[in-house]
């Protein structure tokens, strides 16, 4: 198979285009402050104290609640259950505080899940300010 030049100068950036995409997806993976930790519902639901806030404690944990310890179309009740109650939200959307662990630490990032009328689970969102 010949490939005349100018589908190789369209074919080779983009080739090299999704190569980098790739390699920053693992990477924002591997180095996120959202995971690393298994689910501990003890050190979840522990009170949070200025240091817990100031590094991030509960943030290593978001992933794997997100990813396997929540679900949408899970019950707040249930949600409840598993997490405790949320210290911030109104209305149909509840804030669970993960610390400072993104960014220049100037802001709190949150686990934000959101609930329909019926009290069902219809969105989950790490929240990064």
């Amino acid at each position: 198979m010949v490939i005349s030049s100018r589908a190789r100068k369209i074919i080779i950036p983009a080739l090299w285009m999704i190569l980098l995409i790739g390699i920053f997806k693992v990477l924002g993976a591997i180095l996120s402050p959202f995971n690393g930790d298994k689910f501990d519902p003890a050190r979840w639901k522990a009170p949070m104290t200025s240091y817990e806030l100031e590094n991030c404690l509960r943030g290593g944990m978001a992933d794997d609640i997100v990813n396997h310890v929540i679900n949408v179309d899970m019950r707040r009740e249930r949600v409840v259950e598993l997490l405790g109650k949320a210290p911030e939200g109104h209305g149909n959307k509840e804030q669970y505080p993960l610390g400072y662990c993104s960014g220049l630490g100037a802001d709190v990032d949150y686990l934000d899940l959101y609930y329909d009328g019926t009290g069902k689970l219809i969105e989950i969102d790490i929240h990064q300010y």
